[in-house]
């Protein structure tokens, strides 16, 4: 990034902005393409008005080795704050914002509003989980959100932390009205750096169809879903696809594809360790066994779901699936 116009380039892709949009009451469009390309230099009062709409000082565009250095420390940062984030590690968590807090504030370049917005974004997520305080993240989230705007990434990745608090809430109709929303954003960004985000997003909004019995919008978020995962190598949430297409299919009474998505579902989560749902994979498949007539295959998979269920360190989850399992058990002991 040694041009100017790359630099604007990637600061526009990184918030998600069009080139059209980007040029809106600054230049013409065709203007800023030749900049981006190398082919034109901006006048100075048309690279600051590019700037304060991009949210970065003038001086990520002017600097040279500075500007790369924090461009690469703020990248690590947010890959290691989703590494974190995926291992629902708060501890690594909060270590990284501290650090990343101190380098802030010794590095006044690195002050421009989206990091800032980032930062703040790790504290709510910080509240919420690490503290136990969601009313703290809760108006922390709201005030991050700017007037209701669904842009670029961070402000998906604030909305969908909102939705998750507010579902913990039970407060549905806004939790689902969120998720629609980063949902739409999601499909009208051109550039998002963070590929989970999607997944996450689009599974969140999925399980609140299925709640809703809207199944052929959540069908349709699961295949997209499954078809993103694949073409872009990724593991993340594929065993809760899988999970909630078996669930969606038991619905409808197609106890077959149901059955092949709960066993694919066990193995991805026997593969990633996790064990409560694993074992309410299994659970669901003890059922369909069940529901064919099969109950020596029920009694097996009921059997390792309690096995696994046992090895669960949460005792209040691993009591909660022991439970459900065991109704299973009588419900259908009293059918044969």
């Amino acid at each position: 990034m040694e041009k100017t116009g790359e630099k604007i380039a990637y600061y526009r892709k990184k918030n998600g902005f069009s080139r059209q949009y980007l040029a809106d009451n600054i230049c013409d469009e065709s203007t800023l393409y030749r900049i981006e390309k190398g082919q034109q230099l901006p006048r100075l009062d048309i690279l600051k008005e590019i700037c304060m709409k991009l949210n970065i000082p003038i001086e990520y565009i002017l600097s040279d080795n500075d500007e790369a250095e924090l461009i690469s420390y703020v990248q690590k940062f947010k890959r290691l704050c989703r590494e974190s984030l995926y291992q629902l590690d708060f501890i690594t968590l909060q270590y990284h914002y501290e650090e990343a807090k101190n380098f802030s504030n010794n590095n006044p370049l690195l002050n421009n509003r989206q990091f800032l917005r980032f930062l703040s974004w790790i504290e709510a997520v910080l509240y919420h989980k690490r503290d136990q305080n969601p009313e703290k993240a809760e108006i922390l989230l709201r005030k991050l959100i700017q007037n209701g705007k669904i842009i670029n990434e961070i402000d998906i990745n604030i909305t969908n932390s909102l939705g998750l608090l507010l579902l913990e809430q039970n407060k549905l109709k806004e939790a689902l009205r969120l998720f629609i929303s980063s949902y739409k954003a999601l499909e009208n960004s051109p550039y998002i750096e963070d590929k989970s985000l999607f997944p996450r997003v689009a599974y969140n909004l999925a399980c609140l169809y299925y709640e809703n019995h809207r199944d052929s919008e959540c069908f349709d978020i699961c295949y997209r879903l499954e078809y993103y995962l694949q073409s872009n190598h990724l593991f993340y949430c594929a065993g809760e696809v899988r999970y909630l297409l078996g669930i969606l299919h038991k619905r409808k009474n197609d106890l077959d594809i149901a059955q092949q998505y709960f066993d694919e579902a066990v193995n991805i989560f026997s593969f990633e360790r996790k064990y409560a749902f694993c074992s309410q994979s299994l659970h669901s498949l003890a059922e369909i066994h069940y529901l064919k007539g099969d109950s020596r295959n029920g009694e097996l998979h009921v059997n390792k779901a309690l096995s696994i269920a046992d090895s669960i360190n949460d005792q209040e989850i691993s009591n909660a699936i022991k439970e459900e399992i065991k109704h299973t058990i009588k419900q259908y002991a009293s059918r044969l």
